[in-house]
């Protein structure tokens, strides 16, 4: 009996512990702008994830033995490792149509997962300078104020004073500057649903 309910007091542990992680926040972060290159990370229990853009490093042993996840893919959507067609497999159209049918996949599932973000944080800095500042203070206002107004309207639940503009001209900066700070917060369960979504359609 003392076995018996050690055993049910880890497999409660356990559940809770999963069912606590799949209803953790994580935020989906992307930064850039005209002084800094655009970049994508996620931030988790305070810990922030940059995903920085490079060369491709070159896969280890144990990934070449694999295959590798890349080369998975790749093949996955009909390429080689090269990205030439693969010597065995379907031909270009049945190819092209599962490629396709996998983009849809993860579009229908990209607008499920939208409507239930949270926008944390958009912070959108727009300053026009030198001699074109009008000219340019007058694309970025045609581009920046329809781009807020979405967001505003859109499916997404923005919060309170999350959304941020600056848009303006100075003229006594020599160089114009832009740069953009959006935060989107989602549950992992509904990342992890998506995901499920995706692979069980693609296996049946």
């Amino acid at each position: 009996m003392i076995l018996l309910k050690i055993l049910g007091i880890i497999l409660a542990a356990v559940i809770l512990l999963a069912a606590g992680a799949l209803l953790l926040p994580v935020d989906l972060l992307l930064r850039g702008g005209s002084r800094q290159e655009l970049r994508c990370g996620i931030r988790i229990l305070g810990i922030k994830i940059w995903l920085r853009s490079g060369e491709e490093p070159e896969p280890s042993e144990k990934e070449r033995a694999k295959g590798g996840l890349l080369r998975k893919l790749r093949k996955n959507f009909g390429t080689g490792a090269g990205g030439e067609a693969p010597e065995k497999g379907p031909g270009g159209a049945e190819a092209l149509r599962e490629t396709v049918e996998t983009v849809k996949l993860w579009l229908n599932r990209l607008g499920w997962l939208l409507h239930r973000c949270r926008l944390q944080r958009c912070r959108i800095v727009s300053v026009s300078a030198g001699e074109d500042a009008p000219l340019e203070y007058g694309v970025a206002c045609a581009v920046l104020y329809p781009l807020a107004a979405y967001l505003q309207s859109s499916s997404l639940r923005v919060r309170r004073r999350g959304l941020k503009t600056d848009i303006r001209c100075d003229y006594a900066q020599e160089e114009s500057f832009f740069s953009l700070d959006i935060a989107l917060r989602i549950r992992v369960i509904y990342l992890v649903r998506a995901l499920l979504y995706v692979v069980v359609r693609k296996a049946g």
